[in-house]
């Protein structure tokens, strides 16, 4: 801020702006996707590596887990806007 010896962060009569707007944080994923979003991306994720992991018939090759968790990555950065 001009004029003052307090940075905007710190100046005492921004407190409610900065309370407002500290109020905000944490309620997005970043880059602006819903954290339920992220939540669901995280599931299926999880989903995939325990296939990797365990035996049995689900059981998913490395190359499959490795496309899989390639696609789920790019889905969740592909939510801020196409970048195809």
């Amino acid at each position: 801020m001009r004029n003052s010896a307090w940075c905007i962060g710190h100046n005492p009569e921004q407190v409610e702006a900065r309370r407002r707007r500290a109020s905000k944080g944490g309620k997005r994923g970043g880059r602006g996707r819903p954290v339920a979003e992220l939540a669901d991306l995280r599931v299926e994720n999880a989903d995939i590596r325990r296939r990797l992991l365990e035996d049995g018939d689900d059981k998913l090759s490395p190359g499959v887990t490795a496309v899989a968790i390639q696609y789920y990555e790019g889905h969740g950065r592909g939510a801020r806007g196409r970048e195809v």
